[in-house]
């Protein structure tokens, strides 16, 4: 199998590039310190020179408080530029494979989110994957995988903040009005393999199990790593910033459970693999 993985250097396409990296695959990656993904199309003559069977397209703009001041670039660089590749991998019978986002929904639900459920997002992120999911989904071959709260190697996430800040002795402020599921790039690298052998099409959850909030999670990995510090819990109107976020952002893997009976490892369970891999 030869797989194109887009953004192969952050920190969902790390874990994807190791996993689909053996002798029966053939592995290709985009990253934007060597391929521009907004040039059409040298894009369109890149792939159809390699010739894929598999596109898993985890580029994006993901930076929330970024796409709300530049809401061009987000367009741009998450609807334009995946709308693009679905064009292009419909034309080569290619199957793509979106990463997509809790954000898709306002979180104004009081329960799980499910596949089925209607998307309206609240800021410019939301929509942008929001319609990058559209462009994707108009092709019944395509799959769409959401995720909420990812964490991993590679690049700042909510972990590493917390563990860095503990190591210092801070006092950290947490929001405890957010809740989400969690999303180890280990475990979803993991499912999306899964999925593409088993050619699964249309939306997907898969995020890890359980639920918590920010203030949850960051009291768990003071726990377990015996860090100092102090946390706080507070309401997330205490932080000013330029993109509204969900207050329910939990994503229900409803599919995986119904159609595979796969069961993604608990939030906890995925938090403790990754800060033993930190050597806590």
């Amino acid at each position: 199998m030869k797989v194109v993985i887009t953004g192969y250097l952050g920190m969902l396409g790390t874990e994807l590039y190791k996993l689909f990296n053996n002798r029966k695959n053939i592995v290709i990656g985009f990253d934007r310190d060597k391929f521009d993904l907004t040039d059409f199309s040298k894009t369109e003559s890149e792939l159809e020179k390699i010739n894929p069977d598999i596109l898993i397209h985890s580029a994006a703009m993901t930076d929330v408080d970024g796409c709300e001041r530049d809401p061009e670039a987000a367009e741009l660089i998450n609807h334009s530029v995946t709308e693009n590749l679905s064009k292009i991998c419909s034309r080569k019978k290619i199957k793509l494979v979106y990463i997509s986002t809790d954000y898709v929904f306002s979180g104004n639900k009081r329960d799980f989110y499910r596949e089925s459920d209607i998307p309206h997002p609240i800021n410019v992120y939301g929509w942008t994957k929001l319609r990058g999911e559209k462009a994707v989904n108009r092709y019944k071959r395509n799959l769409t995988v959401r995720i909420a709260w990812l964490f991993g190697k590679k690049r700042k996430n909510f972990v590493n903040f917390t563990v860095d800040n503990l190591k210092k002795g801070s006092e950290l402020r947490i929001i405890n009005d957010q809740a989400g599921t969690p999303t180890y790039a280990v475990d979803l690298s993991n499912v999306i393999k899964f999925l593409i052998i088993k050619d699964a099409t249309g939306i997907f959850h898969a995020s890890n199990s359980g639920e918590c909030t920010w203030y949850d999670w960051a009291l768990y990995i003071q726990r377990f790593t015996g860090l100092g510090g102090r946390l706080v819990p507070v309401s997330h109107s205490e932080f000013n910033r330029p993109a509204v976020r969900p207050l329910n952002s939990r994503l229900l893997n409803l599919r995986l459970l119904e159609e595979y009976s796969y069961k993604m490892p608990d939030w906890r369970s995925a938090t403790k693999r990754f800060l033993t891999e930190l050597g806590y």
